[in-house]
């Protein structure tokens, strides 16, 4: 089990009609409530830009720069990832406003996620989110997201240095006035992996595909300046 916090903040300055561009920030914890894996802190910092060609079309790019150190107090055994990461990570967006109740999108990003019996994975994903307004300000959106991960070191646990996923994403918003919003958010990663596990004689081994589930849910709170 992990805890996750931080803060995400952003600013942009509207340079033309179509045109904005702006700085964002981001910083992050991660506990391992059972001490498996390594505690880390993050942070990140870039450039970012928005164009709008029509009122019902946005398109924005940020490029950053990304650093992870991680505090080598895992208790799980056979954990020896000491690599922390410090490199270049991008998103790219493409939203479209389709009705006043109805908008959906496309994002292909690179970046990192928490490791699973390793420190971390390099990402790069492609996600199409939609998001509806159902009842007055309640917000309801659904994701699909396909990544392809690089582990920063064989996991400990699955013994794998890399892997294809799929991940499921539900979740409702709703404003709390004009300038602040609350959201909860529910995603199941579907994965499978190919393990080199014990067979039923005794120092033979042989691979088998194994389906991992992970289960995950987060609270957000917005504030607009």
């Amino acid at each position: 089990m992990l805890f996750r916090s931080g803060f995400n903040t952003s600013a942009e300055q509207r340079l033309s009609p179509r045109w904005s561009a702006g700085v964002y920030g981001s910083y992050n914890m991660v506990t391992s409530v059972t001490s498996q894996q390594n505690d880390s802190t993050g942070w990140s910092i870039g450039p970012l830009i928005s164009y709008r060609p029509t009122r019902y079309i946005a398109i924005s790019a940020a490029v950053g720069y990304s650093v992870t150190t991680f505090e080598n107090n895992a208790l799980l055994a056979g954990f020896t990832d000491s690599a922390n990461f410090a490199g270049a990570t991008y998103e790219v967006s493409v939203q479209h406003l389709a009705t006043r109740y109805f908008n959906h999108g496309v994002t292909a990003s690179k970046g990192t996620q928490f490791g699973y019996g390793n420190n971390f994975s390099e990402v790069t994903s492609v996600t199409y989110r939609a998001s509806a307004n159902v009842f007055r300000s309640l917000s309801l959106s659904a994701g699909f997201m396909y990544m392809v991960s690089d582990m920063s070191q064989r996991s400990a646990i699955t013994n794998v240095g890399g892997a294809e996923d799929i991940r499921l994403t539900l979740g409702t918003s709703y404003p709390l006035g004009r300038k602040a919003d609350i959201g909860a958010y529910y995603s199941r990663l579907m994965s499978e992996r190919t393990l080199l596990l014990p067979t039923t004689q005794a120092g033979t081994f042989a691979e088998r595909a194994v389906k991992i589930p992970e289960n995950s849910v987060v609270m957000t709170l917005n504030y607009r300046f």
